[in-house]
């Protein structure tokens, strides 16, 4: 397309080899010209096709997120431009568009949680766009939904029993030294709280043995944090570095990839014939619930675990509702029945209350 606007002479490819359809753009184009609905800002080079925009936004993601973020980040972006056309421009994505997208999500029967996930992720790419030098759209029209609405799922520990079952599998691995490696692996995330990728991160540097504690530099919020050895944890890993010819200090405790300690915990699992709902990081959970049962403050569990919000570690405060204990033992329902004895046995007394009478006067109209 090759034309004049306001003096200014403006040339912009209809990103199509389809004659017909690049017909049908130039039409419409005459006629917002006609109509005075024209806007220079569609045809100006800021205005970038959503495939242009997604090859920028992977750059960005790959040298800004880690791996595993920005694969589903650009994951859920893909979607979208799929959904809605890679040719089409950026600033013609309208709210309806984006309500439209999400309809068809919830169409699919996706899980809340999984779409409410897409939705966060398009919402960053969006702000993405319209910062820096880029200022490639004005606002973000996904802030005109709402997340869809979810349950908050309970936290899926393991019982003692399920965890004796588990372990017990893990050590009678007929490869002797595969089941005892894993196992320590399994004592380490049960002994600290970590994350599956932070223990698989860990490399001799990090373990401190004269003042017995573990420093977990690679981890989910970026943020490094310690995490006290206790005395069975101390003997395993002295054991290992003991039994191990390659302590160098960058060298890895455990040099296995996320997926294989995955898919080893669902093979064990299973051949302890425990649900399907349990996976490795049942692990994690099972450790904060035995902290907190143990009498641990939910503020010191949130520091264990590398929470970077004590919300997120509350969920553990209502699956051990432990301190509520001794106010549920003062509620007893006989006595709450028997207003003048409960009010006695806190110390109030029911006083006497006089009995209002009103009537009703009637008022004489002047003539």
């Amino acid at each position: 397309m090759n034309f004049v606007y306001q003096g200014k002479r403006i040339k912009k490819t209809t990103s199509t080899s389809d004659k017909a359809l690049a017909k049908r753009i130039l039409e419409i184009l005459r006629g917002r010209l006609a109509s005075n609905q024209f806007k220079l800002a569609d045809f100006e080079e800021k205005n970038i096709v959503l495939r242009e925009f997604y090859e920028q936004y992977s750059k960005y993601c790959s040298i800004s997120k880690r791996s595993g973020s920005a694969e589903v980040d650009l994951y859920a972006l893909k979607d979208f431009i799929d959904y809605y056309g890679a040719n089409n421009t950026l600033r013609s994505v309208t709210e309806t568009d984006m309500r439209d997208f999400l309809a068809e999500l919830v169409k699919n029967k996706l899980k809340p949680s999984t779409i409410n996930r897409k939705r966060r992720a398009i919402k960053t790419a969006f702000n993405w766009a319209m910062t820096g030098d880029r200022k490639w759209i004005d606002k973000n029209v996904i802030d005109a939904t709402k997340p869809i609405a979810e349950y908050e799922h309970t936290p899926r520990f393991m019982t003692p029993e399920e965890l004796k079952a588990l372990m017990g599998v893990v050590h009678n691995d007929k490869d002797k030294k595969r089941g005892r490696d894993y196992g320590r692996y399994l004592e380490l995330l049960f002994n600290t709280g970590c994350r599956r990728s932070e223990a698989l991160g860990l490399v001799w540097r990090n373990i401190n043995f004269d003042h017995r504690f573990i420093m977990f530099e690679k981890t989910k919020s970026s943020k490094f944090r310690s995490t006290p050895m206790n005395q069975h944890l101390f003997d395993m890993l002295i054991q290992i570095r003991n039994e191990s010819s390659a302590i160098a200090p960058d060298n890895r405790l455990f040099p296995w990839t996320d997926d294989y300690a995955s898919h080893r915990f669902k093979r064990y699992a299973k051949a302890a014939k425990l649900s399907s709902e349990i996976h490795l990081h049942c692990m994690r959970h099972t450790t904060a619930f035995a902290l907190r049962m143990g009498g641990v403050d939910i503020s010191g569990i949130k520091d264990m675990l590398g929470h970077a919000k004590i919300s997120t570690t509350e969920i553990y405060n209502r699956i051990t509702p432990e301190f509520l204990r001794p106010a549920a033992d003062t509620l007893d329902i006989e006595r709450a029945q028997n207003t003048d004895r409960m009010l006695s046995n806190v110390g109030m007394i029911k006083p006497d209350l006089p009995v209002v009478v009103k009537r009703n006067r009637r008022r004489k109209l002047a003539v």
